[in-house]
């Protein structure tokens, strides 16, 4: 079973949900009448055991809520997940299972992530899909380079009281001059970072002209 998440995306204190939830449904064949205990065991550090939620149906079936650990380097980590069944509570009476063990591969990828310099000089801090909307300022006349970490597309619009003149342009990086008009008390203009990846949100970053 093939499973993929973002890193940091389950980083608490985020925009979006506090953890990536993946549910897994099965099923128990004969049927258990009596009340039972479900415990999975995951064989490393991909989710996170403390918070595994089980839930078990009167007709056999159950599914099971698994929060991933994004925190994690990126990279693969496979592994394997077991279902026990207890007649007890206290999880000294098993049921003897047969197809228990489920078999993944849990892909950590990076989160989209940008950053705004105006003439060479970095200018706030990295944005990301996460936070999704961004903001960066730039000096009227200055070249603006932004630089994302992955693959993206990169769309110009909102242009307010300013000259947008598009340079350099690669999947990972765009640079344009920027000239605000002599009249204008203010000027600014967004540019929509779309990661390639389409599961991937994109990041809207507000240019402020000075």
């Amino acid at each position: 079973m093939p499973l993929v998440a973002y890193q940091g995306q389950g980083t608490s204190g985020r925009a979006l949900d506090p953890a990536v939830q993946i549910q897994i449904p099965g099923s128990i064949s004969p049927t258990i009448a009596n009340t039972v205990y479900p415990v999975i065991t995951i064989s490393n550090d991909a989710f996170l055991p403390a918070q595994t939620q089980i839930e078990v149906f009167s007709t056999g079936n159950f599914s099971a809520s698994l929060y991933d650990n994004t925190p994690l380097p990126v990279g693969t980590y496979p592994g394997t997940m077991t279902l026990a069944i207890y007649a007890d509570a206290g999880h000294t009476q098993p049921y003897k299972l047969t197809g228990n063990v489920l078999q993944y591969t849990y892909e950590v990828l990076p989160m989209l992530s940008v950053t705004a310099k105006d003439n060479g000089t970095g200018t706030g801090t990295a944005m990301t899909s996460y936070e999704y909307n961004g903001s960066a300022s730039i000096t009227s006349g200055d070249t603006l380079e932004l630089d994302a970490n992955v693959a993206s597309n990169w769309v110009v619009s909102g242009v307010s009281n300013c000259t947008v003149t598009p340079g350099t342009t690669s999947t990972t990086a765009w640079t344009g001059v920027i000239t605000k008009n002599i009249s204008a008390d203010s000027a600014s203009f967004y540019v929509t970072v779309v990661s390639q990846d389409p599961t991937q949100q994109g990041v809207l970053v507000h240019v402020t002209v000075n």
